[in-house]
């Protein structure tokens, strides 16, 4: 199992730096190819293509490198029993919420696969299939941290 999830991290980081650098890249793109007086019609849908995906991407390596906005300060001035509570109480709500949001997402994308951005007409479900990926493996993180955290031997 450890090995399926460092395969798929690397497989979703290698997606994300993808989106990075074409996101990086196809402004400065744009702008040396206005200056030869041939603009990339289509660069700023394809730049917020680029955006969403490794805004999306990110996320799920963001929560499971626990670096996201957690509060410690705060948690860590409470009682540890207290703590322990709050910090079951946001896996658990977390695990929900994004498993939800996977779910919901995955229903729009069903629903929608055959539409279209305006300009390139890249597929919707490429957006959406970004948005199902990351809340999906945020929810898996989070349920595996409540299985860590409860299940697990020591």
């Amino acid at each position: 199992m450890r090995a399926f999830a460092k395969r798929a991290e690397q497989v979703i980081t290698a997606l994300a730096v993808f989106f990075f650098v074409g996101l990086s890249f196809l402004p400065a793109l744009q702008i040396v190819l206005r200056q030869i007086g041939s603009p990339f019609v289509g660069a700023e849908e394809l730049t917020r293509f680029f955006l969403i995906c490794m805004v999306f991407l990110s996320y799920p390596l963001v929560v499971g490198n626990r670096e996201n906005i957690t509060m410690d300060e705060f948690r860590l001035m409470l009682p540890a029993k207290l703590r322990s509570l709050v910090e079951s109480a946001i896996d658990y709500s977390a695990a929900i919420l994004t498993l939800f949001m996977a779910y919901a997402a995955w229903g729009t994308l069903l629903m929608n696969r055959k539409s279209f951005t305006p300009t390139l007409e890249i597929p919707f479900w490429i957006f959406m299939a970004c948005t199902v990926i990351a809340f999906f493996c945020v929810g898996i993180i989070h349920s595996a941290n409540l299985y860590t955290k409860y299940f697990s031997k020591p």
